[in-house]
């Protein structure tokens, strides 16, 4: 990690980490964080070093953490005659946690791992808790749960009305859809197609006021670190595939979720060009990107080479200006990701956190991010995308 004394020289905040500085206010609900570690300790109960994190997500001017359902633990068990018994006291800490820093849940709605008794058990056993679902009907059946529990006129906000109401807006459906490695083992936008629309379905008869968002789909245009070696399907055929299975999504989706990785800023810039290209000429004309990661390791093989610390500081914080000024069609924008475990130095996915895992304290990039945000204007006018 980079010392406070180099970030000063390179024009950055000396780390924060007291409660006298005031949280920055971010444009709406525009900038955000991936945080499946912090979802992950909650569920373990480490409630301390979730809050000490949150401090300094808010403090950055982010106001939503994108993570994940963890359905085996809100259905741990098969439906019996029908009737399905869902446990919220594990999303119920979650959403607390959240609420308590201001924060909003997008939620992506995934296990991981897959619940056993609803993956599908003809995938090869290298898939482990990546198996898509058996039975589209369990998947959009726990999403309307969430939705009812924690959406717009969810039963959570009914039993705490003392937090600041902040409803789950955005229902991802799965992530990474068009690659082997999150649709284990091979992508099926057919499938796919199917459980999105029935999520659709389910999660707006919970929640009307909801945004349901094709699962972040991969660019593919160069290697990314994390994604080597999988089944990949670029995006325009994927969502012409899905398009092509049931025509009336094209007047049903609402936003696509965009993951795009690259070397240099302007290759990360260039590549959300193309998607959306990709995207319109889909048959998607003008639906939202959800921009919701991009990211550079500091460590790790394959792929592009790991970054500096510094060197991911100026690269982080001139996409965050960028994502809200270079047109589009971007609604919301969250970097990958908040933290990372820092423990095998082989593995980029280990290495591409903004703060510091035990102390919660922001690195060089997470701070740039925030001035970033703090920065950030909207144009005046939508300009031409890439422009």
């Amino acid at each position: 990690m980079m010392s406070a004394a180099a970030a000063v020289a390179l024009g950055l905040s000396a780390c924060g980490g007291g409660g006298e500085e005031a949280p920055r206010t971010a444009p709406g609900d525009f900038y955000g964080v991936n945080g499946v570690i912090l979802r992950a300790w909650s569920s373990q109960g480490k409630a301390e070093l979730v809050d000490r994190h949150l401090v300094q997500v808010e403090k950055s001017g982010a106001a939503f953490i994108r993570a994940t359902l963890g359905w085996q633990r809100v259905e741990p068990l098969p439906p019996v005659a029908g009737v399905r018994q869902y446990e919220f006291d594990d999303t119920d800490r979650w959403v607390e946690a959240l609420a308590k820093h201001h924060l909003r849940w997008s939620l992506v709605g995934i296990g991981v791992p897959t619940p056993v008794w609803a993956a599908d058990p003809t995938a090869p056993l290298v898939c482990a808790g990546q198996r898509p679902p058996a039975r589209i009907a369990d998947f959009a059946a726990v999403m309307r749960a969430m939705a009812a529990r924690y959406g717009s006129d969810g039963r959570f906000w009914e039993l705490h009305p003392e937090l600041p109401y902040l409803p789950v807006r955005d229902y991802e459906i799965w992530n990474a859809p068009n690659h082997g490695g999150d649709w284990c083992p091979t992508p099926d936008p057919d499938r796919y197609a199917d459980l999105y629309a029935a999520s659709q379905v389910a999660i707006e008869a919970a929640d009307p006021a909801a945004r349901v968002l094709v699962g972040g789909l991969g660019a593919f245009e160069s290697q990314d670190p994390g994604s080597v070696g999988a089944a990949r399907v670029h995006p325009r055929e994927f969502l012409e595939g899905m398009l092509s299975s049931r025509p009336e999504l094209a007047q049903s989706i609402e936003a696509v979720g965009i993951h795009v990785y690259a070397e240099d800023a302007q290759g990360v810039l260039d590549a959300v060009v193309s998607f959306r290209q990709a995207v319109d000429d889909a048959g998607l004309d003008g639906v939202d990107l959800i921009w919701n990661e991009v990211g550079w390791p500091t460590a790790g093989l394959g792929g592009f080479p790991p970054k500096t610390e510094a060197e991911r500081a100026a690269l982080l914080g001139e996409v965050t200006l960028a994502a809200l000024e270079m047109g589009c069609g971007i609604a919301s924008f969250a970097p990958h990701t908040w933290v990372t475990p820092e423990l095998d130095p082989r593995d980029p996915e280990d290495w591409f956190g903004i703060a510091d895992p035990a102390s919660g304290e922001p690195y060089p990039s997470a701070l740039a991010f925030r001035d970033a945000i703090a920065d950030a204007a909207p144009p005046v006018t939508e300009p031409a995308c890439g422009t």
